[in-house]
């Protein structure tokens, strides 16, 4: 059997199970009288109500389609979709399903999530099913076997209990009673993920990338390793679109395999499902008391891509082309249709809160014992609706009943939702002015931050006097007091502002000599900030190495702010960094080309910022954390640092220290070598003359010990320099 034939009998094979599956909701149909407390009305998004009837014995929510449209406004049913499931009414009576939408409601003043199956007919109720009455604890539940499905295996379903509970949860004992759950492998979520393109969309095919030869064992073994779990399959037949291969080294040494689909996201139709906001999670935390945090295994490969567009994502290897049969990273649509995944598979529990792949358990309760038992129901019903939905978790990542945690970027407790501390870190130990040029960098940066706190230039009255031109440099305790309030008001709201997921997010990113800096903001106004200190190797890199990795830390530093986003703009001040991040990979230095590859995950626009403007990353940049000693253990730090641009060549070492001292003994090598380390001049005409010929290439110039290397492995040595710069055109491989 070929493979395309099995694919198709397996996709039959899954049509025909999803076509039997037909859900009970007995009572759609009945007319007669209902009493009040068999109703309840819930506010959906748009501020108006829908009012349903309570029915445990429906095994799902239902809608009609002319409440849907009235409530939500959404006519044509844009946020619906398509399935091929009956619902059995009384008497038997099957009704067709026009489609599904996951629904934020809110009772009172607590949000929930709803799957709601939209149906015709004006004679329907709205219906609350028995899922989503226990979820908002609108029905005590006296059995705990109406928590589970008929179709769910026992053995997978996991009972409440109905007495007191004699002690606490412990991990040991979750691992134990849930080990599918946490087991290895992928799992699997019901229903493909269709890809949906523009209508006049070009495909693309992108030619092979190189890939280090000392890569290709390993990168051969995960391909096999994917391909064997299912998340891959090779592929032998012509397809229009071909993405190219990003590897990404993760620190056990293995491989992370993803793809490079710009082209492919340009034509992507968005689902554009609405992600919730850190305002909406802070309010429902409130009055939680105790808190569990898990997270996904491998979370977008839990969803499976539809036959039709799985071929959309095929992608070159140095050992042929495959295509995902998982949804991949990288596809601009994948954290929406991620995240609306999620939401499916917590509708109608209590105390969960899900942002990407990060969930959140909470308990509630005038006493901790009372939140303890709260959180101990709600983490036991989430993870047999884990079980029943094959999602995975990470037993690594697993934290359980914790009275404080860090969640997105926030730190959750009893108190409520506050700023994690390390988002702040770099302005509250920023180490105070040594002379007046640091002042003024930091003025720069108040003057900047003052339109969201007016009175802030009030505190800085003792700093401004100490940059005055005639002043004497006298750091006094009021100066102190006045930097020290400084920094405190600027890590605190209204400066420091929520991270919105619906608002674009600027990194700003800069590199002095021996620090790095970086300041994540939306509309202007700051979020987090970060800095390091440089190690001792980082300090002697090109400042254009020092540039890029400026933006690689502060994308690490973030990552759980914008992985996934569509689009996040970065500003910096060094110009060449908008040619190099344009360039294919192998247009690129190796170091730079390693950074770059770190880059690859995330969907980034570099903006030139000129450095008289980047008040905030400029001031973190000069005035960084002190030395972190971890830092230079990190294994991707030393993994940077020990790259040697010359290893690939095919030029014997005796000839490398030939080529070395020729450099050394040449001015115009020497003087080249010094504007790479420190920076090149904004314009061709400030440069010096002797280095004009370079000027147009300096982005793809670094300096190896005394070498001076260029990009695709050029390798030039004193007078060669001239002959080199004469045929650039030809890129002259050796000299």
């Amino acid at each position: 059997m070929t493979s395309q034939a099995s694919d198709e009998e397996d996709a039959q094979t899954q049509d025909a199970t999803e076509k039997k599956k037909v859900f009970s909701i007995a009572s759609v149909s009945s007319v007669h009288q209902l009493r009040d407390e068999q109703l309840v009305t819930l506010k959906v998004k748009s501020g108006n109500f829908i009012r349903f009837q309570m029915d445990t014995g429906a095994d799902c929510n239902v809608v009609p389609t002319h409440v849907y449209r009235n409530a939500t406004g959404d006519i044509t049913l844009r946020q619906v979709t398509p399935c091929n499931a009956s619902l059995v009414a009384f008497g038997d009576n099957l009704i067709a399903v026009r489609g599904r939408v996951v629904m934020p409601v809110w009772r009172g003043t607590k949000k929930f999530y709803i799957e709601a199956n939209i149906v015709d007919g004006r004679k329907v109720r709205s219906i609350l099913g028995r899922r989503a009455c226990i979820g908002m604890r609108l029905v005590q539940v006296m059995d705990c076997d109406a928590l589970s499905k008929p179709d769910v295996p026992s053995d997978k379903v996991h009972s409440l209990g109905t007495g007191a509970r004699s002690a606490p949860l412990t991990k040991s004992d979750v691992l134990r009673r849930f080990p599918g759950v946490f087991a290895d492998g992928v799992g699997r979520l019901a229903g493909d993920y269709v890809i949906r393109l523009d209508a006049d969309a070009a495909p693309v095919q992108h030619a092979p990338r190189r890939v280090a030869v000392a890569l290709q064992k390993t990168l051969r073994a995960e391909l096999d390793k994917m391909t064997a779990d299912g998340i891959i399959k090779a592929v032998s037949t012509p397809t229009p679109w071909i993405s190219s291969l990003v590897v990404v080294p993760k620190k056990s040494g293995k491989l992370r395999i993803c793809i490079d689909p710009k082209d492919l996201n340009r034509a992507i139709r968005r689902e554009n499902y609405p992600l919730p906001t850190i305002e909406d999670v802070a309010t429902r935390l409130t009055g939680a008391k105790v808190f569990t945090i898990l997270d996904v295994r491998s979370g977008f490969w839990h969803v499976r891509l539809s036959d039709a567009s799985s071929p959309l994502t095929t992608f070159n290897t140095p050992f042929g082309r495959f295509r995902w049969l998982r949804m991949p990273f990288g596809i601009c649509s994948a954290p929406e249709v991620f995240q609306r995944r999620m939401h499916e598979v917590i509708e109608g529990l209590h105390g969960i809160e899900v942002i990407a792949d990060d969930f959140c358990v909470v308990g509630f309760g005038e006493t901790l014992d009372q939140a303890s038992a709260d959180h101990d129901a709600n983490l036991i019903a989430f993870l047999n609706r884990c079980a029943e939905k094959d999602l995975r978790l990470s037993a690594e990542k697993f934290q359980l009943r914790q009275r404080e945690v860090r969640f997105i970027g926030h730190v959750a407790s009893g108190e409520g939702l506050k700023i994690d501390p390390a988002k702040v870190k770099a302005v509250l130990e920023m180490p105070d002015p040594t002379d007046a040029a640091a002042v003024m960098r930091a003025l720069g940066m108040v003057q900047y931050l003052a339109k969201f706190l007016p009175h802030l230039s009030d505190m800085t009255l003792p700093l401004r006097r100490l940059a005055r031109v005639d002043a004497e440099w006298d750091w006094d305790t009021a100066a102190a007091a006045a930097w020290k309030a400084v920094k405190v008001a600027v890590t605190r709201a209204p400066v420091l502002r929520f991270y919105d997921l619906q608002k674009e997010v600027t990194l700003q990113c800069d590199a002095s000599q021996s620090g790095l800096g970086a300041a994540m903001m939306q509309e202007g106004q700051p979020v987090a900030w970060a800095s390091r200190a440089l190690t001792d190797t980082e300090c002697r890199y090109a400042q254009i190495e020092k540039e890029l990795l400026a933006i690689v830390f502060a994308c690490e530093r973030f990552d759980p702010y914008i992985y996934g986003r569509d689009k996040v703009t970065i500003e910096s001040d060094h110009k060449p960094l908008e040619v190099i991040m344009a360039k294919p990979l192998c247009g690129a230095p190796t170091r730079l080309q390693r950074m770059m590859l770190r880059l690859q995950r995330y969907n980034l626009a570099v903006s030139y910022k000129k450095g008289a403007a980047m008040f905030l990353a400029d001031t973190l940049s000069r005035a960084y954390l002190p030395h972190d000693p971890l830092v230079s253990a990190a294994p991707h730090v030393a993994a940077l640092e020990s790259l040697d641009a010359t290893v690939e060549l095919p030029v014997s070492a005796a000839r490398l220290r030939q080529m070395a001292a020729a450099s050394v003994a040449d001015e115009t090598c020497q003087r080249l070598a010094r504007v790479i380390r420190s920076g090149w001049p904004e314009t061709k005409s400030a440069a010096d003359p002797a280095l004009g010929p370079y000027f147009d290439v300096r982005d793809e110039l670094t300096v190896q010990g005394d070498l001076i290397c260029a990009a695709c492995a050029n390798v030039c040595s004193g007078r060669a320099w001239r002959r080199t710069s004469e045929r650039w055109s030809e890129r002259a491989t050796y000299v």
